[in-house]
């Protein structure tokens, strides 16, 4: 690390508990600039699960047929279409909300959040989409990776030992890979907050930006997920027993919507701290 880019330890268990409490004591403004978005994502739920009611009195109640090409069928798969694309907009335009809600002052965020798309919008979409493909790089990689390892291991355990493993060894190989994949994701994830508050950066930008400090990010970010995973496995069991319907649902959306405003909180806050006290920040956008 080059003597001008010294970087302060990002406090890790500051940082968490700090992503808890800060939309907590700001709920209220939280939730009325989210409202709109809300209200969308609960509009456009509504539907997705309308048009799934519908489409199997179409196709019937095998999951294994094709979409039909009727005239009705066809109807729903484009709103489908247009719902997920509406949907991911709105998100986006969600997720900058948060941004700006823990970066900027408070006259910055409309009282009822960001509801119009900008060149700002169109640059975190972007970098979305290069995320994307980032992601499936690292994929293809790690599928690779994964066949060499279990084949390998396999050929080991039979060539010396004698024995037949029966054992999948793939999953267990991806799992080899999955610290260094959170670790470069981390790395680079704070190009998003930066782009919500109409900062000019690169992939560059962010890798040095966070140097010293990944494995600190990659445990920040790690939180609220683990959560949402605990309560997504809390929901099976507690669904397999209860008779109340769509309760997976009525548990699952609020806690989704709390644990991904917590991890936005907590990037935003790591942003703030990584910004602060090491790299300049960058330019604003003109």
């Amino acid at each position: 690390m080059n003597p001008e880019a010294q970087t302060k330890r990002l406090p890790v268990f500051k940082t968490i508990r700090d992503s808890f409490l800060f939309p907590w004591e700001r709920k209220k403004r939280f939730l009325r600039a989210h409202s709109i978005h809300i209200l969308v994502f609960s509009i456009l739920l509504a539907l997705i699960l309308y048009f799934s009611n519908l489409k199997n009195n179409i196709e019937g109640d095998d999951s294994t047929l094709v979409l039909s090409l009727s005239s009705d069928s066809t109807l729903i798969f484009s709103i489908s279409i247009a719902a997920l694309i509406t949907g991911f907009g709105f998100y986006i335009l969600f997720v900058i909300t948060c941004h700006r809600l823990v970066l900027m002052e408070e006259s910055a965020v409309p009282r009822n959040g960001m509801i119009k798309w900008t060149k700002r919008e169109g640059g975190f979409f972007l970098w979305l989409i290069a995320f994307g493909l980032f992601y499936m790089f690292l994929g293809f990689f790690e599928m690779v990776y994964a066949l060499a390892f279990s084949g390998f291991v396999t050929g080991i355990l039979d060539e010396f030992f004698n024995y037949k493993s029966e054992i999948n060894l793939i999953p267990y190989a991806g799992l080899l890979i999955l610290p260094a994949f959170l670790y470069m994701t981390a790395r680079v994830c704070p190009i998003f907050p930066a782009t919500a508050i109409d900062k000019k950066v690169n992939m560059t930008w962010a890798w040095n930006l966070s140097e010293g400090n990944g494995w600190r990010l990659a445990l920040v970010l790690g939180v609220a997920p683990l959560i949402l995973e605990l309560i997504v496995k809390g929901i099976d069991s507690f669904s397999e027993i209860s008779s109340i319907p769509y309760i997976g649902l009525i548990v699952y959306l609020p806690a989704l919507y709390f644990l991904t405003v917590i991890e936005i909180v907590a990037l935003s806050l790591s942003y703030k701290h990584l910004v602060e006290f090491n790299v300049p920040e960058p330019s604003e956008v003109e």
